[in-house]
């Protein structure tokens, strides 16, 4: 035992040289799932959003099209793949609801995605029942991507934020995805509010509960977030390595289906960043829009703010800034 653990830097986990390296053939017809490496064979991705945001309609909406050959939400899918789906809390009406939707709206293939997509309700699947499992499901039928949804119920684990638990669930998924040549998709929940002032846009993988070691060993995440006023302009927001998703931009706006019984989700026709309104903004912009050839103070007098802030927010809004010349 101790001699095959002794070998193990020479055989299970050989030497690399920067030669080899550097002649190394990138195949990645061969082992890109989806996007440019965003979900790719041997590694796994981390997909995280709020409780009741939809980010389990969002999963199942890209297994289907990944099963179907069909791109989505900004990522390419060159062909379709074999996924595995393991749902801990959609039962099978809350299931038929989403599929169908999904299915109707992306216009799927019915022969294509019976034949590639497997789900299971898979409620009380944890510890080494769930590692024979998989690892028989993989060995069986040669799934390309496992989805997980969420992690946290089949991880085993009572303290989310406890390292030695969570290397003693990924260490056996990790391996299989080696053996198999599979790629995974962990869903997270969004751990309780914290301050994250000063975080930068490559530190929202640390946005899900439990150890930054789930955060340090994801290949790619993705978040959810909900808009802050109104339904409209969710925004998926490719963090870690984001560049693997092959967009040109980080984040991507989605709005919800019009009708809450039947779930997907559509690229939002507007995809242009907006800057959080302040304080008072809705409500300048708002009558200044309403009154085109009013003056600063006479915007400010209606609304009851002072001059230097309404010239401050009109300055954010370029059709509205005009009447900042009037009053030079």
């Amino acid at each position: 035992m101790e001699e095959t653990a002794a070998r193990m830097l020479a055989t299970t986990f050989p030497p690399m040289s920067y030669s080899y390296l550097r002649d190394l053939e990138i195949k990645p017809e061969l082992n890109h799932i989806a996007g440019k490496g965003w979900l790719r064979r041997g590694a796994w991705t981390l997909f995280t959003g709020g409780t009741g945001i939809g980010k389990s309609v969002a999963v199942q909406q890209m297994a289907a099209c990944i099963a179907c050959g069909k791109s989505v939400f900004g990522l390419t899918v060159m062909r379709p793949f074999k996924v595995l789906l393991l749902t801990a809390e959609q039962d099978e009406e809350t299931l038929q609801r989403d599929f169908v939707a999904i299915a109707e709206h992306e216009r799927l293939n019915t022969i294509t995605l019976d034949a590639n997509l497997q789900i299971h309700h898979a409620y009380a699947l944890d510890g080494k029942p769930l590692f024979l499992s998989l690892d028989s499901e993989l060995k069986r039928a040669g799934f390309d991507l496992v989805v997980l949804d969420n992690y946290q119920a089949y991880s085993g684990a009572s303290d989310l934020n406890d390292s030695a638990a969570w290397k003693e669930f990924i260490t056996p998924l990790s391996v299989m995805l080696k053996t198999y040549n599979a790629s995974m998709l962990l869903v997270d929940h969004t751990g309780k509010p914290r301050e994250r002032k000063g975080w930068g846009q490559n530190d929202s993988v640390y946005v899900g509960a439990g150890t930054s070691r789930k955060a340090n060993g994801a290949r790619t995440s993705a978040e959810l977030y909900s808009p802050s006023e109104g339904d409209e302009r969710y925004r998926l927001h490719f963090g870690k390595n984001w560049e693997r998703t092959g967009r040109t931009a980080r984040d991507l706006y989605l709005d919800r289906s019009p009708d809450a019984s039947s779930p997907y989700w559509t690229p939002s026709l507007d995809q242009t960043e907006r800057t959080p309104m302040v304080e008072g903004e809705r409500e300048i912009v708002s009558y200044a829009t309403a009154h085109p050839f009013q003056s600063i103070r006479a915007v400010a007098d209606a609304t009851g703010y002072g001059k230097s802030k309404v010239q401050r927010i009109l300055k954010k809004h370029p059709l509205l800034s005009q009447r900042l010349e009037d009053e030079k």
